[in-house]
């Protein structure tokens, strides 16, 4: 059941937050939030068979299964051609990044994650139903051409939703389109994470308690990080922002205590691509 929530506040934290424009959550989408975890919370105490997501008109879990990727993978790898890499600055036009089996490569981005083993990729479809239908939201489809047509009008675009093998643990990965929020205006990174550390200090019924913005290398790269817990210590995030073209890149992981280990070995784990 927790597999849920946890979801529930990583997609509202990056689709309100990191929008830098001061806005945030709000103190609605927050308690909306909370009571939605208390719920499940006690519906756990009551039966372990309950399913993790919402459930289709037939009853089906609409996460996908985890496995090892190889063949259910919804958002494959697809071939980009020369001529779709225009002029864009240093780090070209944008693109989403792609899938095989659980390892996840974005040459834009020039980063690559190989997930463990039983992790569970969310589809487009996926994503999509947990961030909502707004015009200003994009979700990976796996077709690159149709996203970077759209991609200048959006203000979020979420290249990848992963829940961990402990089914309590869960990777995003979404894009800030600085241009959408104040074109003409230089937003770094840390300013992202400063934005996002004063609107989630201000949601006060989820109770955050945050970390200094520190500096941290990931694939050969300098990432502004932010350390945040909620809830009494119920659940932990780890924020890291890089500036990439017009966009903050802003990878979220969220897990409990026990899953501490097993997504600092992923992160750590992150590999430089050539771009």
């Amino acid at each position: 059941m927790r597999k849920k929530w946890l979801w529930i506040v990583a997609a509202a934290v990056i689709g309100g937050a990191c929008a830098c424009s001061g806005g945030g959550p709000g103190k609605e989408s927050s308690a909306a939030a909370k009571e939605e975890i208390t719920a499940q919370k006690e519906s756990e105490k009551t039966t372990e068979d309950a399913t993790c997501e919402t459930q289709t008109a037939e009853g089906k879990a609409e996460e996908p299964e985890s496995g090892n990727g190889e063949t259910d993978n919804p958002l494959k790898a697809s071939v980009i051609s020369e001529d779709q890499e225009e002029e864009g600055g240093e780090y070209g036009r944008f693109r989403t990044g792609t899938w095989d089996g659980l390892t996840f490569s974005n040459p834009w981005l020039g980063l690559e994650i190989t997930f463990p083993e039983g992790s569970a990729v969310f589809s487009e479809e996926d994503m999509r139903k947990l961030v909502g239908d707004s015009g200003e939201i994009l979700v990976n489809s796996g077709n690159y051409e149709d996203i970077q047509e759209k991609a200048s009008e959006a203000l979020n675009i979420y290249d990848f939703m992963v829940t961990m093998p402990d089914g309590r643990s869960s990777v995003q990965l979404v894009y800030l389109n600085t241009e959408k929020v104040a074109s003409g205006r230089e937003i770094s990174a840390e300013d992202c994470l400063a934005q996002m550390a004063e609107d989630l200090s201000a949601i006060g019924d989820m109770g955050y308690e945050l970390g200094e913005i520190e500096k941290e290398e990931l694939a050969e790269k300098e990432f502004a990080r932010l350390s945040a817990s909620l809830m009494g210590g119920a659940l932990y995030q780890e924020y890291y922002a890089v500036r990439a073209g017009d966009y903050v890149a802003v990878l979220t992981a969220s897990y409990e205590e026990e899953g501490r280990a097993a997504v600092q070995s992923l992160i750590e784990g992150i590999r430089q691509m050539d771009r």
